[in-house]
């Protein structure tokens, strides 16, 4: 009796666990969908953690039905202001230097001619695991001259774009800064 007892035991084990494997039943956990291109792929968050200035206010903040954003934020004072953006990759583009060259000018709306740098940052790239490049460049005349720092990279789907544009009184001691921030930067799961 005792070794039907255990044959009955085993094989009630054995058709439970079958059950659960045959239903797809697992201890993962549930999670909300999340935002996604038009072939299902997530669109990843470019983040530095925590806002990196203070006293900032959002000028813009959009997020896309692809998943895809633009984010503007600019201190209180006027000396920094801060855009992240992702936007679906341009593959017609030939050349990744100078796609993301143009997608780094054109985040402040500047010209080649405004171009202090632009180049490849091993650090960075090693980091984030894609090619980083970093553009500086300047925007305005006069006392509305602004300098543009951009964090640039191109994953295989899409373009991420970081940058902070400081007032020309403010560029020399924010400059630390603006390397921190992008030291920090990171792609987050999105919420």
């Amino acid at each position: 009796m005792k070794s039907f007892r255990k044959v009955l035991a085993l094989a009630l084990s054995a058709l439970l666990l079958l059950s659960l494997a045959a239903c797809g039943g697992s201890n993962e956990e549930v999670v909300d969908p999340v935002p996604e291109d038009a072939s299902g792929n997530e669109v990843w968050v470019m983040t530095a953690g925590e806002q990196p200035f203070a006293n900032v206010e959002t000028l813009q903040s959009e997020t896309y039905e692809d998943g895809t954003y633009y984010y503007e934020d600019m201190a209180e004072d006027g000396l920094i202001k801060v855009v992240n953006t992702v936007q679906p990759r341009d593959f017609s583009a030939e050349d990744t230097e100078a796609y993301l060259l143009d997608c780094a000018l054109a985040l402040g709306e500047a010209d080649a001619d405004s171009l202090v740098s632009f180049e490849a940052n091993e650090a960075y790239t090693q980091q984030m695991t894609f090619p980083v490049y970093v553009a500086t460049y300047t925007t305005g005349e006069n006392e509305d001259t602004r300098e543009w720092t951009v964090f640039a990279m191109d994953t295989d789907l899409y373009t991420y774009l970081y940058g902070i544009s400081v007032t020309m009184d403010a560029a020399e001691d924010m400059r630390d800064s603006m390397q921190d921030v992008f030291a920090s930067l990171h792609l987050a799961e999105p919420a």
